[in-house]
């Protein structure tokens, strides 16, 4: 390789490695932001070993990810914990208010309280069975599910 393709080579590598931090720097800084609006906007507390994080604007507790069941089994376990299993509603506005950054669910797919009798909304007007309930994806799109599946559960009181 000759001197000038020596050298041209080595100011690529360095610009790239130039180009690497700064958007490494970037990264952290928005980090570090997100991080600030999180604590601006949710506090947290362990109660008998479950996290409870409030959001500061509607002041409603959540519970950390408690696991997977069906619908029946998730409804129940909210209950025995003395909560309810969110709406539809209230999980997109906490998602939009950066609830996930909390919790890791692996399943993509939240229950939610509303089953096929509590859906009036012309947006699900395909046809849903008794057997089916509304859950939320981590991205906050609303669907129905069959209630036999095992979906993530998420607590709201």
């Amino acid at each position: 390789m000759n001197t000038y393709l020596k050298k041209a080579d080595t100011e690529a590598r360095l610009a790239s490695e130039k180009t690497k931090l700064e958007l490494e720097k970037k990264a952290a800084k928005e980090q570090a932001e997100f991080e600030k609006t999180l604590k601006k906007n949710w506090s947290d507390k362990n109660i008998a070993g479950v996290t409870i994080f409030t959001d500061k604007k509607t002041k409603k507790s959540w519970t950390e990810f408690m696991g997977s069941a069906n619908w029946i089994n998730a409804t129940l376990k909210c209950r025995k914990s003395g909560m309810k299993l969110p709406t539809s509603s209230q999980l997109v506005a906490a998602i939009e208010n950066g609830f996930m950054s909390f919790i890791e669910n692996p399943l993509g797919m939240l229950w939610t309280a509303e089953d096929k009798s509590n859906i009036s909304d012309a947006q699900f007007s395909i046809t849903m069975e008794n057997h089916e309930a509304l859950a939320v994806a981590n991205s906050g799109q609303v669907v129905p599910e069959s209630k036999l599946e095992d979906l993530g559960i998420v607590c709201i009181k």
